[in-house]
């Protein structure tokens, strides 16, 4: 039942991209979100046999938070670029230890990859709610420490 709720959302999502009617990318596109909803109702089960419920509202506001975490990109690689380029060169590299309070496998994994894919932060290694982080300076850590990204996965995924 998971799996049809998430291919129906992805399915909605695919109309809304390719904007047309035309049967091929309609096809393609059932087929590809068939087996991604399949695929991700089987990756959300937690060890324990318990589903993080991952609903069609969920996911939903999961892309809703697609712009927020793309300004956060760009803003951090615009700092990373003046960081780099600056004669001084104001890096200061760094590996820090963070605990989250993220339960789920699936909300860690979800942190982790966010954290890699923020400019000025590479996600080195996660056991259970801790995440050690390499990052290029105080600016990045401190970032971490305000625990926007953290908030934003635990109000989709955990709430």
């Amino acid at each position: 039942m998971k799996a049809a709720g998430i291919s129906t959302t992805l399915f909605l999502f695919w109309i809304v991209l390719i904007g047309t009617w035309d049967p091929k990318p309609l096809a393609i596109g059932a087929v590809l979100c068939v087996s991604l909803g399949w695929w991700s109702a089987r990756l959300v089960q937690e060890e324990e046999g318990e589903a993080t419920r991952l609903t069609p509202v969920r996911l939903l506001a999961l892309l809703g938070s697609t712009p927020a975490f793309a300004w956060h990109v760009f803003s951090g690689g615009v700092q990373v670029a003046i960081d780099a380029f600056r004669p001084t060169l104001a890096l200061e590299p760094r590996m820090v230890e963070r605990a989250t309070g993220l339960e789920g496998r699936l909300s860690q994994a979800l942190y982790v990859s966010t954290v890699t894919l923020s400019p000025g932060t590479l996600a080195v290694d996660s056991e259970g709610q801790t995440t050690l982080v390499h990052c290029l300076s105080e600016r990045f850590a401190a970032d971490l420490d305000e625990g926007t990204i953290e908030r934003r996965i635990a109000r989709v995924l955990e709430e």
